[in-house]
């Protein structure tokens, strides 16, 4: 990505700033959108001697924001594969609620292609994928605790015009940072995990497809 100072911005043309809003967006691009601009704000306050106070709000949204989408782009993915017949509660915020539906589809296409395809996957990948779902939970717990609607870090106050954090909330960016991105090693990675079976089993499909056009197209 090009890297433009402030000091330059005068002397740039307007293209630089020309942006397309377009219907390929996925959630994974956009959520990556989110995680970009907590690392610069980071920096930012780096840079700038500030107090993390000055961006507290707008880093932790982002956060949230991004774990939102990813979780969400996971629970799409995996439910193809599972036995789940219907998308659980896609459209809600609550971190824990879309955490919940991840592991509830993840547990369901391991069982689902054991059952349909004889793919079994290896004690080591699910243990893996067992210890990052571990790791995963701390930030969603932390997110329940200080935003569970995805309100209090965006408005000062509810519905009722009751204040959120009347009791204040103490917390470390940069250990809520690291939880962060270990979150982000497991929603961005845990696909490519199971790759190597949802492959076989997209080619299992594709031939079974294939199979039936041909025997359709010979009645005819």
């Amino acid at each position: 990505m090009m890297k433009i100072s402030t000091d330059d911005m005068s002397l740039l043309n307007r293209w630089h700033f020309d942006v397309r809003l377009t219907s390929n967006t996925d959630f994974r691009q956009i959520a990556q959108q989110f995680e970009n601009d907590v690392e610069c704000l980071f920096e930012k306050l780096k840079d700038s001697g500030n107090h993390a106070d000055s961006s507290a709000y707008t880093i932790l949204n982002l956060m949230r924001l991004s774990l939102e989408l990813r979780l969400k782009d996971n629970v799409i993915h995996f439910a193809k594969y599972s036995s789940v017949v219907k998308l659980p509660n896609l459209f809600t915020h609550d971190l824990r609620i879309l955490f919940a539906n991840l592991k509830k589809c993840i547990k369901s296409t391991v069982e689902n292609i054991k059952e349909k395809y004889d793919i079994e996957v290896t004690i080591d990948d699910l243990k893996e994928t067992d210890e990052l779902l571990l790791k995963t939970k701390e930030i969603i717990e932390l997110f329940d605790r200080i935003d569970k609607d995805s309100c209090s870090l965006r408005y000062p106050v509810d519905k009722k015009f009751n204040r959120f954090f009347i009791d204040p909330v103490k917390l470390n960016l940069l250990d809520v940072r690291e939880s962060f991105n270990e979150a982000l090693t497991f929603l961005r990675l845990v696909s490519h995990v199971f790759s190597q079976y949802t492959d076989y089993v997209d080619y299992v499909e594709e031939m079974n497809a294939r199979m039936y056009a041909d025997e359709m197209e010979s009645y005819w």
